[in-house]
Order: C-alpha cells, then sequence, then structure tokens
C-alpha cells in the first residue's frame, strides 16, 4: 500500500520506520512535512517512487534520513542541507539514499550540513562534479558517491577532512590523477577509486 496522505496529522511522531523491507509503493507525501517533531525517517527497501519532498529539509529536528534501495526520481534537495534564514544550521548527521534514481548535481548548499557525518549516495544518476566545498562538512566519516555519473578530478580538500575514515567514488568517470593530499587523511581506512578513468602515479 501506500504511505497515507494525512500521516502529517501525526505532529508529536519522531521516528517514522518503514524499512527495510516492506512493500510501501507510491510518492512520499508532502503532508509528512507536517510532522515537524521528527528525528528519524527510515523507508528503505520499499517500492517508493516519484521526488522527494523539499520540504522534509525544514523539519529542523531531522538527524537521520534512509531512503535506500526504492525508486525515488529527480534532484537531491538543497533544503537537506540549508535552512531558513535565522534557523541556524541542519541537524542532518546520516543521509543515505543509495540504490535510487536520483538525476542532476550535488546542490551547492551541501557544504552548509557541517554537523554531517555520513553520507551514502551511491547507485545513483547523479552527474558535474565533485565539489571542493565538501571539505567544509568537518564532522565527515563516511562519504560514498560510488556508482553515479560524476566527472573531473577527484577534489584534493577532501584529504582535509581530518575524521574521513571511507572514500568510495568508484564507478564514475573521474579523470585526472590522485592528488598528493592523500596522505593527509590520516583516519583513511578505505579508499575506492577503481572503474574510472585515471591515470598517473600512486602518490
Amino acid at each position: 500500500g501506500t504511505i497515507p496522505q494525512d500521516i502529517g496529522n501525526l505532529v508529536y511522531l519522531t521516528d517514522l520506520l518503514l524499512g527495510p523491507t516492506n512493500q510501501f509503493s507510491g510518492s512520499i507525501p508532502v503532508s509528512l512535512c507536517g510532522c515537524t517533531a521528527l528525528t528519524s525517517i527510515d523507508t528503505q527497501f520499499n517500492m517508493l517512487s516519484g521526488s522527494i519532498p523539499a520540504c522534509l529539509g525544514n523539519l529542523s529536528d531531522l538527524v537521520d534520513i534512509n531512503f535506500d534501495s526504492n525508486q525515488l526520481t529527480g534532484c537531491l534537495p538543497d533544503t537537506f542541507f540549508s535552512q531558513p534564514s535565522g534557523a541556524g544550521e541542519s541537524a542532518l548527521t546520516t543521509l543515505s539514499i543509495q540504490y535510487n534514481h536520483l538525476t542532476g548535481y550535488l546542490p551547492t548548499s551541501i557544504d552548509q550540513s557541517t554537523r554531517l557525518q555520513f553520507l551514502y549516495l551511491h547507485g545513483n544518476k547523479l552527474i558535474g562534479t565533485i565539489p571542493e566545498s565538501l571539505a567544509n562538512l568537518r564532522q565527515l566519516t563516511f562519504l560514498a558517491l560510488n556508482s553515479n555519473n560524476f566527472t573531473g578530478s577527484v577534489p584534493s580538500a577532501l584529504f582535509g577532512l581530518k575524521l574521513l575514515g571511507t572514500l568510495a567514488l568508484d564507478e564514475n568517470y573521474l579523470t585526472g590523477t590522485l592528488p598528493p593530499e592523500i596522505v593527509n587523511a590520516t583516519l583513511l581506512e578505505e579508499i575506492s577509486v577503481n572503474f574510472n578513468k585515471l591515470s598517473g602515479t600512486l602518490p
């Protein structure tokens, strides 16, 4: 079945856990943005389709979002990372929308989500270059952008992220060399860049 349209009436709801492994279909209702107390949304491994309501980014207490393994389309809402004027910084620490059908570029506002620790966007159809501004996400420990259509070079600024433990960039269309700054990421345990168009020597 579908997520009820009147779910927004649950104004005290803090956790919405519909996954993993159910059979919810249809779109994510815009009325969900009325659940202003939400801290966690999990719909992984369902059959949800359509675009992600941008108004979800206005939920100031939302910490964890997991939309993995659905059939979601459209762009990644920039509201997930930028808050309305005067609302303070985003509370988001985990954003996981892997294995969907997202398109478009990474939002320019992504560098404003300074509490973000885990960013999983692999298995989509995202395009463009990987922004140097990701280096502003000082709390980031896991960055997965693999299995998309990213082009350009591997940003050297990523290796200034002192807490970064895993960097997955494989299965894209990245070119150039691995930047020598990779040696600065002293907590890095895993980096995957296979199935790109990289060249040169190892730093």
